[in-house]
């Protein structure tokens, strides 16, 4: 029967999210910054986007695995969700250089909070497509008799 590519693209996804959270958000001179980085003497953090992005990462990528069609529309909700926060992880991160007089630029965990959760929806719409082509495909011929 074999891994569906839908399962593989979703997995992918969630992996892209989860890496998005780790990888820097924002770097300039003086460091960089991440979603599990709580910024020093200020009460916004990037960990009220990143510890949700995780979560969401982690349980869409799961979702995806079993590749069954209710749970890939699982994982096509937290990929839409995922999304939307990478969205405005994206917007946060133009403050951050916007406040910073543009020192700062975008780093590549932003750029993956926006791309994994996309992936993770082309995965989980693959997902269920693979599972329909399975349902229609037409059963097996029984087996002849020995003659």
């Amino acid at each position: 029967m074999g891994i569906k590519k839908g399962v593989i693209v979703g997995i992918i996804g969630g992996i892209l999210t989860v890496l998005g959270v780790i990888l820097p958000w924002a770097a300039s001179e003086f460091g960089s910054v991440s979603g599990l980085y709580t910024i020093p003497g200020t009460a916004i953090g990037t960990t009220i986007f990143g510890y949700p992005l995780l979560i969401l990462g982690i349980l869409g990528l799961l979702m995806a695995l079993p590749g069954k069609k209710g749970l890939a529309m699982g994982t096509i909700i937290m990929g839409i969700i995922a999304m939307l926060l990478g969205l405005i992880v994206i917007g946060f991160v133009g403050l951050i250089s916007d406040i910073s007089g543009g020192v700062a630029s975008m780093g590549i965990g932003a750029i993956l909070c926006l791309v994994g959760p996309i992936v993770m929806i082309l995965g989980g719409f693959m997902i269920r497509s693979d599972v329909k082509k399975e349902m229609m495909a037409p059963p097996a011929p029984p087996a002849a008799p020995p003659a």
